[in-house]
């Protein structure tokens, strides 16, 4: 991802709150967080800020990706997490299947993904994970 970010001259700005953790899969984890970097850069105007955030509480751990490219549009919107939904404003070849499978990776893990997205405050994926109460 470094050498695609440096050839775009696009910014990571990691906004770590400390060792933030949850209980889940490393790989599948690493793969979802992967897809949502991947899709902020290739969203992300050339010379564009992408920001990585995350913070924890004693309920759950957050981890956000933002980025200030093109908002999405509220036609598609309801459809972001649907396998094989390509977007009116799709710039790639992808065939649709990386947000499905990021929100399918959370989900099985007890953790919940949602999107936001305007021209203000850029579009923002915040993937939550619920800690274990006993």
């Amino acid at each position: 991802l470094s050498i695609v970010l440096e050839l775009r001259g696009q910014e990571l700005s990691l906004e770590l709150e400390g060792e933030e953790s949850f209980e889940g899969d490393y790989s599948w984890s690493l793969e979802a967080l992967t897809n949502l970097l991947k899709n902020a850069m290739e969203h992300t105007t050339d010379g564009g800020k992408i920001v990585l955030r995350s913070m924890e509480n004693h309920l759950y751990t957050q981890i956000q990706v933002i980025n200030y490219g093109e908002e999405i549009s509220d036609k598609d919107l309801p459809h972001i997490f649907d396998r094989f939904y390509r977007g009116e404003h799709q710039k790639s070849q992808s065939f649709g299947i990386g947000l499905a499978l990021t929100k399918m990776i959370v989900t099985k893990q007890g953790g919940i993904i949602k999107v936001t997205s305007d021209s203000i405050d850029g579009t923002t994926f915040t993937l939550r994970f619920y800690k274990s109460v006993i």
